[in-house]
């Protein structure tokens, strides 16, 4: 199969079969090379997500002018730190999140991206959540975002190392689950405690 592909002129084939090459991570690297250039936008996701696709494809393809295509980019693991850097400060949310859901983005750019999503009032509870995670939060900003955003957020603290580490933070935890286990019993009942 390998030699008909190289063969074939890749741009000719219909949608369906270039979609099937670009997502397919045994497709050879030049046809991937040549699928990145594709007119269609999916083609080029495709490309962006395929983990066998060359760095200087990614990096083209991280300035494409669609937002799902940036995305794909900044979700493959094989991106480079400077791509991931420069994504980070993507226009586009989804762009952002998967930035900020790579496994492979440093620590300080994570908080960076956190400091400029609360600085424009953009922050949301799935960002929350992510950056929970990867624990690269203070206490005090783990706190305001358990306030802010309730027990997805409480959940995931608790289940950080965050929380192993800090016993204020525990604490805290721990009366959030009484407290909305208490306003939990207050509505089923009719009673207040």
């Amino acid at each position: 199969m390998e030699s008909v592909v190289k063969s074939l002129d890749v741009g000719k084939l219909p949608l369906e079969e270039r979609q099937k090459l670009a997502f397919d991570h045994s497709t050879p690297v030049d046809v991937l090379v040549k699928l990145a250039g594709d007119r269609n936008w999916i083609i080029r996701a495709g490309i962006a997500e395929n983990h066998s696709t060359p760095i200087s494809i990614l990096v083209t393809l991280a300035n494409d002018d669609i937002e799902v295509v940036r995305e794909y980019v900044a979700r493959n693991l094989s991106t480079p730190l400077n791509v991931l850097v420069k994504l980070a400060g993507d226009e586009d949310r989804d762009v952002c999140r998967s930035v900020a859901s790579n496994p492979n983005t440093p620590s300080k750019v994570l908080h960076k991206l956190y400091r400029n999503l609360v600085r424009k009032d953009e922050l949301d509870v799935e960002f929350a959540e992510v950056f929970v995670k990867k624990n690269i939060l203070e206490q005090t900003e783990v706190l305001a975002l358990i306030a802010l955003y309730g027990q997805t957020v409480a959940d995931t603290a608790a289940q950080s190392v965050v929380v192993a580490k800090n016993s204020l933070l525990e604490k805290v935890l721990t009366e959030y689950d009484y407290t909305a286990q208490r306003m939990s019993e207050e509505k089923s009942t009719g009673l207040v405690i």
